[in-house]
């Protein structure tokens, strides 16, 4: 009977939530990261750091005294992290700045927005280059380096901008000359899903200039992309890459910069954050929102 009455109270309290929150009815924050190997990841935990240490050292299994925090989700995609965040009050995540919408909100980290202006300046502190990557060698196909040239040029500007995109004030974008490609060839474009939305776009404003090359994508993530090119061996395949992890196997050619927003719930009053922050909530030192400071 006694041992029925505990299973009863158990079952309350994880109805009403009370053994889930504490009795001043706040839950533990749920940490939403994404995947090891994906480009978004690997630009937020090279940035996000306590002194020398990073989370980036952590998922390389350097960190040391450090871990992740257990209430912690780990997810394959961009989609994932933002409806996971959307859906829970007390969660954190982060995304490429051109995927926040309006089921979640960005906030400052260290006083600043995540702005182009800020992007190009220097002074928004976590974001990355999108990469198309090539094969170091040189070696390409006639296709694959059309397909290369259009994606570098001012056609593609607009493109990239209208996808919340921002240009890198480093580069000065060519201009195309559509090759003469007369029979109908394939290329492989592979690698990080951030990249999706806008290279979806690229390619079908290539496809109108190009009709007779068929572009195969495939978004498994920057890993896959840095992978696929490793593993060409016709000069067939570009990778897509949302980090800079450089390897003698490929060249990275920056398409553009991109932010990674670090978003939470719509509801949380949460405005700003600092880096040291973002490190004690990745690390399991802060566990609830109120104990910011």
């Amino acid at each position: 009977m006694k041992k029925l009455l505990v299973l009863i109270v158990s079952a309350l309290l994880a109805v009403t939530g009370v053994a889930a929150t504490g009795c001043n009815g706040e839950k533990e924050i749920l940490v939403v990261m994404r995947e090891n190997g994906s480009g978004t990841r690997e630009a937020f935990e090279k940035v996000v750091k306590n002194d020398e240490v990073s989370l980036d050292d952590i998922t390389n299994e350097e960190g040391g005294d450090y871990a992740f925090v257990l209430n912690r989700q780990e997810l394959p995609s961009t989609s994932q992290v933002i409806t996971s965040v959307a859906a829970s009050k007390n969660a954190i995540g982060y995304v490429s700045l051109a995927s926040v919408g309006s089921t979640v909100k960005k906030i400052q980290v260290n006083g600043v927005d995540a702005t182009t202006e800020n992007v190009q300046s220097g002074d928004y502190a976590i974001q990355r280059p999108f990469l198309m990557l090539t094969r170091s060698d040189e070696v390409i196909t006639a296709a694959a380096q059309d397909f290369l040239n259009f994606c570098m040029s001012e056609d593609a500007i607009e493109i990239i901008e209208g996808n919340g995109l921002i240009q890198d004030p480093d580069r000065t974008p060519g201009t195309y000359t559509p090759a003469t490609i007369s029979a109908a060839t394939t290329i492989n474009v592979i690698g990080s899903t951030s990249m999706t939305e806008v290279m979806q776009k690229l390619i079908a404003a290539y496809n109108e200039v190009q009709p007779n090359v068929t572009v195969e994508q495939q978004y498994p993530g920057s890993g896959g992309g840095r992978t696929g090119v490793e593993n060409d061996t016709t000069g067939n395949t570009i990778g897509l890459a949302s980090s800079s992890s450089p390897n003698d196997a490929y060249v990275e050619n920056t398409l553009c910069l991109d932010a990674v927003a670090v978003i939470v719930n719509p509801e949380n009053e949460i405005e700003n954050i600092t880096i040291a922050q973002l490190f004690d909530i990745y690390t399991g030192a802060v566990k609830k929102f109120s104990e910011l400071k």
